[in-house]
């Protein structure tokens, strides 16, 4: 599956001295396949909208938080995600990255009981993940037998 193997297994190839680890939503289990996370935003985003981000999107801040914060026994070194820019969202993706961000600091805030706990959480997050916008969509590049809408999320551990 792409969004679980072809991020992983590109930057592999850039990486080569370090173990690159794809980090799906649903882990894989005897007779179930791993399932990536699901996209953020498949519909037109309103930056005016009251409402909170779609809980996909806060379901993936919390796994790259638990990935990256170092209370987590094994921290990773560098969380890189890739979601897809939906043509209903292609004018606006400052919109989208806004709202990653809002996602982000609510996490934050939410997440950490202690100031000194939120300082840390946010500069992990801040210093290790890497949110990026695929324009065009992943799928667009993956064979028709392999498309499945998705996040792809890696996780790079120095080894």
């Amino acid at each position: 599956m792409m969004e679980l193997h072809g991020l992983r297994d590109c930057l592999a190839r850039l990486f080569p001295e370090h173990e690159l680890i794809a980090v799906p939503r649903v882990p894989a289990r005897p007779g179930v396949a791993a399932e990536p996370f699901s996209q953020s935003f498949t519909a037109r985003h309103d930056p005016a909208s009251t409402t909170d981000a779609p809980k996909n999107l806060l379901k993936l801040v919390q796994e790259l938080a638990g990935q990256v914060y170092p209370r987590r026994r094994h921290a990773v070194d560098l969380a890189v995600v890739v979601d897809d820019l939906e043509l209903c969202n292609l004018d606006q993706p400052e919109v989208i990255i806004d709202a990653v961000r809002d996602t982000v600091r609510g996490h934050v805030e939410r997440a950490a009981v202690r100031p000194e706990e939120r300082a840390e959480l946010a500069r992990c997050l801040r210093e290790r993940v890497s949110f990026h916008l695929a324009v065009p969509m992943t799928e667009a590049f993956a064979p028709l037998t392999a498309r499945k809408r998705g996040v792809s999320a890696a996780v790079l551990r120095n080894v």
